[in-house]
């Protein structure tokens, strides 16, 4: 079976309804689950922008977290050793600043890894 454009806007349709629908009749549930998901998150196999991108969803869910240092922590914290000992070392001052030192980490250990790799 071929696999469409159409198959692609129903399934992004889908996904939209059910987030929707969840925040809307699930709301506590949906919550408590966005919550417990922000407090579970670490990078695992995810590239550095999926997971900044997830990481400032879920964010959106915990606004009792307001403080940056705070936010900066826990980013840090569900980064692999090796990227959040080059972040820490630089003391960021803001999420944004965090964020952009992360994206360069990454973007220099997958470059270093290709050349590796070509030798």
């Amino acid at each position: 079976m071929k696999h469409t454009k159409k198959d692609e806007v129903k399934e992004i349709i889908w996904i939209n309804f059910y987030r929707i629908f969840q925040e809307k009749y699930m709301y506590e549930i949906f919550i408590k689950r966005k919550v417990k998901e922000f407090h579970e998150l670490n990078m695992g196999s995810m590239t550095m922008d999926s997971f900044i991108n997830r990481f400032l969803d879920l964010l959106h869910y915990v606004p009792c977290i307001k403080d940056k240092n705070v936010k900066i922590q826990h980013f840090s914290g569900c980064l692999p050793p090796n990227f959040r000992e080059r972040i820490e070392f630089d003391m960021p001052k803001t999420i944004d600043t965090t964020l952009h030192k992360a994206i360069l980490c990454y973007e220099h250990g997958r470059l270093r890894q290709e050349n590796i790799n070509k030798i």
